[in-house]
């Protein structure tokens, strides 16, 4: 799920059981109506590719 800065969401997608969320989170990212000037994610979006491409 990815969500404004008040905390309702914009968005979601759900991942298969036991698969990582990562790969839905730069599609995520682009359903936002501009660009964000911070992104939070807890840490399992800590992955250096995902950091670079926010």
């Amino acid at each position: 799920m990815i969500a404004d800065s008040t905390g309702r969401a914009v968005s979601f997608s759900i991942a298969p059981g036991q698969a990582h969320e990562l790969p839905h989170a730069i599609p995520l990212l682009a359903t936002l109506p501009g660009v964000p000037f911070w992104v939070v994610g807890d840490r399992g979006y800590s992955s250096h590719a995902f950091r670079e491409h926010v």
